[in-house]
């Protein structure tokens, strides 16, 4: 402990003259500290500020990590504390000085102080200390899992095993009479041992079998003798409380560091595989016994096929939550897989559904179902290494619902390129066989003009009638053939492009879902929803002009040879009317481009228009506008046809080229064999050739058309472009938050909502701790909803930063934290569906729990009153329901998961008072941390500090009372509607 200069007595004090006649003042300069374990006293803080900090004490006495704690602001107490005589001093409780004057009080003086102004002043400053102490204490801990009984001086309440119990606002003494109880959850509580114990908004009990407790107040404790020892008793159970918080943090800090490693090594081993892959070395997982490890890794082999690497380590074991087991969601999560569940009914192991996981019935072990290269499934079994294929009987051992994943697009910026090489992984087989199928069509298909050719040259002269019908018999066997090969190489084509639409439409939505909220800011709703459907126009084009133009491809290739073999002239003519076919067809796909390119914004905006027409159908109904919209519409839509008029024609007079092409450039063969020296073709060669002239120029149409579907991809490509440029907002260099206690920092942040625009906010700093109720108030435009958007990580400061729990929101995979915080917006909607499936929203909630979460809105009554109750069914824009009625559905929809922090932008706007109160105090019996924007009074009014914005800053901050002294802004506010 840092010396203390005494200074001169008397010496003007805050507190009354009794209590600062019980010790002698002293100045503490800056950065000063005083150990406050392993005293007994008090100490008054009369000036400047005391940081309470605690110190990890290491054996050989040197000080460690400092975690802090509270700020005792003048006028406020210190107080001594003892160990108890059965737990070690691990810790040490250090208040270090900010220019603080402190006096040490006597304890004896004050057990005999009788002045009763003293005695009320050193009550309230016992308060403060207690509760800065259990607030800095409690964000250690696990977030409530349920609303507390609320606790009141001079009441008596029983809780039952598992509930909670705690103080609604200010300080409560509890009695636990019987029965027994644990504070914060974790340290126990006996009625011989605790008779009273103090209760913040920031502390609970939890209660065990045949707990009865009673509330006293801190101004009935002051009048007796008692109160110092039980104020020794609270430090006690506190510092228990505290080690086990500590030995919390540390380890949370050993996962931190931990997952850091298991990032990196993971990265070594991605590269490492990599490498192996080269030269088919990838070893599958190893085996566990670890059920969630076995999870694991049924999950890494199922993925497997699909690209998707899961190593299979502690950090998805760490992962899981202290009171379940792993579950695949938390896998999916980690990985940021979509997954999603699937029924397993009548012969489906006979069928190819793709890698799933599925549990045995006897035992729930995970496993590994993967189609193997004969289109089987085999089972692999997380416990061991090995693999076995998939029988009706082990079929019918597994349960009915497995797990079936999504492959995600690839991080970063996109082409069309990576969505093709993505959707056909894995698939050479299907395209071997199509290929495969394509090419023995193709020989087959030479059978008729080589058959053609021997009848007319052999058969006809010869009159071999027997081999006439044999010819007959040849040419039926090979349309049969070439039709089984046709067969084959179609439902080949057909697999390869359900599994490519599967994968790339599910790949597409699932980036949609990941893109950052400033990037649907850009376009509207029925522009971005036909940009997206392009994406599949995309590849449906793509894979099919890809495909069909390999396989004509290949028929042309065997009959260009073939025309080669009987008139090289000939053949030559008719490559170059292959490549004037190509060239037209390039000629007329490029005079449609800048048409279609206009045709694809048109009906992007037409979508839009149309959208919005229908949404807003009421409003134009009221303004008598249903004309004036129709006549908008009309004009795009005249425009839209416009272009593909223009198309139309141009298309028109390229059919017209083709069917003129076909006859023209037969008689241009005709006469190169005509006039071709030394042609001595007889009449069975130059039907074959004729005959595979046909099918040559058949393949040569067919590749022309490709050609101009090319370009018509060209203008949808520009179209799909942004969505693949766009990058997600949460990538694997993001760290995951861990649970949140709800501290929220905002430090000097500045944002714009363009380069050139106007600060919105401009240097904004406010600051809520745990579990506090933050009040945001001010005039229209100020930044108060801005600030809301970046809370939630929907738009990035341009200079200072937004903390939570002290790490960066940058820094912190955005999507994790937003699970942790419940939001209710003043233009929130209802979604089509059930009452239960509203507040569900997108949580794991029970219907129990939808029932409390109701219940804290004050909406159960009216649920409870309608036809269905929970299951009652609601319609797009929920005309059924009040504004009221639709607020609290979605503020019960925002506290069902239990949130770490709420987000309220004028939430209770539509809401009586009566309403709002029940609400109120609902919300404040929730260890969750409230930042909202009101207007009205009666919800600012409890707040524990409210931040007044003025111009992007906060011009004045307070609590009610305060503010309201101050006559400033806030006062301005307020009388608007006092008057």
């Amino acid at each position: 402990m840092t010396s203390q200069a005494p200074l001169p007595s008397p010496f003007p004090s805050p507190f009354p003259l009794a209590l600062a006649q019980a010790g002698q003042p002293s100045a503490m300069p800056a950065n000063d500290s005083l150990v406050l374990t392993g005293e007994a006293g008090l100490w008054l803080v009369e000036a400047g500020e005391m940081d309470i900090f605690a110190v990890d004490r290491h054996t050989d006495g040197i000080l460690g990590v400092r975690r802090h704690l509270a700020t005792v602001v003048a006028p406020g107490l210190m107080a001594g504390m003892e160990w108890p005589a059965d737990s070690a001093s691990p810790i040490e409780i250090v208040a270090i000085s900010r220019d603080a004057r402190v006096r040490r009080l006597d304890g004896g003086a004050l057990l005999g102080l009788a002045d009763a102004a003293a005695l009320a002043a050193l009550g309230r400053a016992l308060e403060r200390w207690i509760a800065g102490l259990t607030a800095g204490l409690a964000r250690f801990f696990a977030p409530r899992s349920a609303a507390i009984l609320p606790l009141a001086p001079g009441a008596t309440i029983e809780v039952a095993a598992g509930a909670l119990a705690g103080c609604p606002r200010g300080l409560v003494w509890v009695l636990v009479s019987a029965g027994s109880a644990r504070y914060l959850g974790v340290e126990t509580l006996l009625a011989a041992e605790h008779p009273l114990i103090p209760l913040t908004t920031d502390s609970w009990l939890t209660g065990d079998e045949g707990l009865t407790v009673a509330g006293y107040s801190t101004d009935g404790l002051m009048r007796t003798a008692h109160w110092w020892p039980r104020v020794r008793i609270f430090h006690h159970v506190w510092l228990r409380a505290l080690v086990r918080s500590v030995a919390q943090a540390a380890k949370a800090e050993e996962w931190r560091l931990e997952k850091r490693a298991d990032k990196t090594r993971d990265a070594i081993d991605g590269t490492l595989t990599r490498f192996a892959r080269l030269v088919g070395e990838v070893q599958k997982p190893a085996p566990s016994h670890d059920p969630d490890n076995a999870l694991a890794i049924a999950c890494a082999i199922a993925c497997q096929p699909l690209g998707i690497t899961i190593e299979a380590s502690p950090l998805l074991a760490r992962r899981r939550s202290a009171d379940r087991p792993l579950t695949i969601e938390d896998i999916a999560r980690v990985t940021r897989l979509r997954v999603r569940r699937v029924a397993l009914r009548g012969d489906w192991w006979r069928q190819d559904l793709g890698p799933l996981v599925g549990f045995s019935d006897d035992d729930g072990q995970p496993v590994a179902l993967v189609p193997g290269r004969d289109g089987r499934y085999r089972v692999h079994r997380g416990t061991n290494d090995r693999d076995e294929p998939l029988t009706e009987a082990l079929a019918a051992g597994l349960q009915m619902m497995a797990w079936s994943f999504y492959a995600p697009l690839p991080e970063g910026r996109l082409t069309i390129r990576d969505l093709l090489r993505m959707g056909i992984r894995n698939q050479t087989a299907d395209i071997a066989v199509a290929l495969a199928a394509g090419a023995a069509g193709g020989l087959l298909g030479l059978a008729l003009p080589l058959l053609t050719s021997w009848v007319f040259r052999q058969i006809i002269p010869g009159h071999l009638e027997s081999q006439l019908v044999q010819v007959g018999l040849a040419l039926v066997m090979a349309a049969a053939a070439s039709t089984i090969f046709k067969i084959v190489g179609d439902v080949a084509l057909l697999r390869i492009e359900g599994r490519v639409a599967g994968r790339l439409q599910a790949g597409i939505i699932d980036r949609l879902l990941r893109l950052p909220s400033s990037f649907f800011n850009t376009y509207s709703t029925g522009d971005l929803a036909l940009r997206t459907l392009t994406v599949e126009a995309v590849r449906k084009a793509l894979t099919g002009l890809v495909l069909s133009s390999a396989m004509a491809g290949v028929f042309s290739l065997f009959s260009f040879a073939l025309l080669f073999w009987y008139q090289p002239a000939a053949a030559l003519v008719a490559g170059v009317l292959f490549l004037l076919v190509m060239g037209v067809s390039t000629f007329v796909g490029a005079r449609q481009l800048k048409a279609i390119y206009e045709g694809e914004a048109i009906s992007g905006n037409i979508n839009s228009l149309v959208l919005q027409i229908v949404n807003g159908i009421p409003k134009l109904r009221i303004a008598g506008a249903e004309d004036r919209a129709f006549v908008l519409w009309g004009k795009v839509f005249a425009e839209l046809r416009g272009r593909m008029v223009r198309m139309r024609r141009i298309a028109n007079a390229y059919a017209v080229f083709l069917a003129g092409y076909d006859i023209l450039s037969l008689a241009v063969v005709f006469l190169v064999i005509a006039l071709a020296a030394g042609s001595d073709m007889d009449t069975g060669a130059f039907l074959a050739f004729v005959s595979a002239f046909s099918m040559f120029m058949s393949s040569t149409t067919q590749m022309g058309r490709a050609v101009i579907q090319c370009f018509n991809v060209a203008p949808m490509v520009q179209r799909a472009q942004p969505l693949l440029d766009a990058l997600p907002e949460t990538d694997a260099s993001k760290n995951d938050p861990g649970q949140l206690t709800g501290g929220i920092e905002v430090t000097g942040v500045v944002f714009r909502y363009d380069r050139e625009g106007p600060k919105v906010l401009n240097g904004l700093s406010l600051t809520a701790g745990a579990g506090q109720f933050i009040a945001l108030v001010g005039p229209s435009g100020c930044g108060k909803s801005t600030l809301m958007k970046l809370l939630l990580g929907f738009e990035q400061p341009e200079a200072g930063g937004i903390f939570v729990d002290g790490h960066d929101l940058r820094t912190l995979d955005v999507q994790a934290v937003r699970r942790q915080v419940g939001v209710v917006l003043q233009s929130g909607r209802l979604m089509p569906g059930t009452i239960y499936e509203n507040i569900k929203g997108a949580s794991e909630a029970s219907v129990d729990d939808a029932w409390q979460a109701a219940a804290m809105a004050g909406m159960d009554s009216d649920i409870k009153a309608m036809p269905m109750g929970m299951h009652t069914v609601l319609t797009e824009g929920s005309a059924a329901l009040s504004g009221g009625q639709i607020q609290r559905l979605l503020i019960a929809r925002a506290v069902v998961a239990r949130p770490r922090l709420l987000l309220f932008d004028e939430a209770t706007s539509a809401l009586d008072n009566l309403t709002q109160a029940v609400v109120t105090e609902s919300l404040s019996r929730l260890s969750v941390t409230r930042i909202a924007i009101a207007h009205r009074l009666s919800t600012v009014r409890d707040a524990d500090r409210i931040y007044v914005l003025q111009e992007g800053r906060v011009a004045e901050s307070g609590t009610y009372t305060e503010l309201m002294a101050r006559n400033g802004l806030f006062t301005e506010l307020a009388r608007r509607q006092l008057t």
